[in-house]
């Protein structure tokens, strides 16, 4: 792998048939090192605000578009705001899909180790 900046380009990630959201594809260590604020450190004792602003800040980062429309049919902008008008059972398959897409370019525990492992430093 070439040593690159992050990209800033964009994809579109399906949630069921016809909804969709826009995704960030990559984010910066700057942009990484801001969510590592507020990632829940313990699993357990995890509070229901400590959850809640990860996943707002995964929406705020990652979100550039979706398919939210109004009640005549016309497209919503991405804001935070719209974020907190949607239905509860729309919120949590927006979050549920920026989780796994986060996730899919987040390396593993056992990949850093090896990575790290590997850099002969």
């Amino acid at each position: 792998m070439a040593l690159r900046l992050a990209n800033q380009n964009t994809k579109r990630v399906a949630i069921g048939d016809e909804d969709y959201i826009v995704v960030l594809e990559d984010i910066s260590r700057r942009e990484f090192s801001q969510l590592l604020r507020v990632i829940p450190r313990d699993t357990e004792s995890i509070t229901a605000d400590s959850a809640e602003g990860f996943t707002l800040a995964l929406f705020n980062l990652f979100v550039k578009g979706w398919s939210v429309v109004d009640n005549d049919g016309k497209s919503v902008p991405v804001s935070e705001e719209a974020y907190f008008m949607l239905s509860r059972e729309a919120a949590n398959l927006i979050d549920a899909a920026v989780i796994e897409h986060f996730n899919s370019i987040t390396p593993s525990a056992p990949e850093q180790q090896k990575s790290e492992d590997d850099s002969g430093a």
